[in-house]
């Protein structure tokens, strides 16, 4: 066969880039086949060629990138929801602590009172009664604060005396603390008269 004779091959600039945008969108270089995809598409039409595989390359890299955003988003709130829910399970711990040991200094306290509120006072108040039955980490003591746990101040708790307004007269109390999973303030409470937020 004479080469003067061939048919001369309909040059197609764009397929080459085409396809592998396509194959990337397959596995897990969207972003770089949605580009080739782009720039495969583009070149065909200038050439007069079919843009079809172009075409299926931009639709399905960009599909895959909504699909894998979607992941990364669901992902990143479902770790923050576990952070939250990880801090709202010390602070229960740490509030059970408290009411654990409000309620022993009460039952052992000869005149059936529970601690003082402010940090420094339980603090006083549990080490005086010298009890081997009471154990709290001081480092929890020292959250507690005369001030309701918000936003500005999550990492605290508070102790609001129920049924009577000191420590005297008080039949209950109440531990706040503030729930990060819900952005709301939560209570505990131990004894009676006090009522649950």
């Amino acid at each position: 066969m004479n080469s003067d004779t061939a048919t001369p091959q309909t040059e197609h600039p764009g397929r080459v880039v085409s396809i592998v945008g396509l194959v990337f969108a397959f596995i897990g270089l969207s972003l770089i086949g949605l580009v080739l995809s782009i720039i495969g598409y583009v070149k065909s039409k200038r050439a007069h060629q079919s843009t079809l595989i172009g075409l299926l390359g931009i639709i399905f890299n960009s599909i895959a990138i909504v699909m894998s955003t979607f992941i990364i988003v669901l992902g990143i709130i479902g770790a923050m929801s576990a952070q939250a829910e990880r801090h709202d399970n010390q602070k229960r711990a740490d509030v059970q602590s408290i009411k654990n040991a409000a309620t022993i200094y009460r039952v052992l306290n000869e005149t059936r009172q529970y601690p003082r509120s402010d940090a420094a006072g339980f603090r006083d108040d549990i080490m005086a009664l010298n009890s081997s039955k009471i154990t709290i980490d001081p480092s929890v003591v020292s959250k507690l604060s005369s001030e309701h746990p918000s936003e500005s101040n999550k990492d605290s708790y508070h102790i609001s005396y129920c049924g009577g307004d000191t420590a005297e007269t008080a039949t209950g109390l109440s531990v706040e603390y503030w729930k990060e999973s819900t952005k709301r303030l939560d209570n505990a409470i131990t004894g009676s008269g006090c009522d649950y937020m």
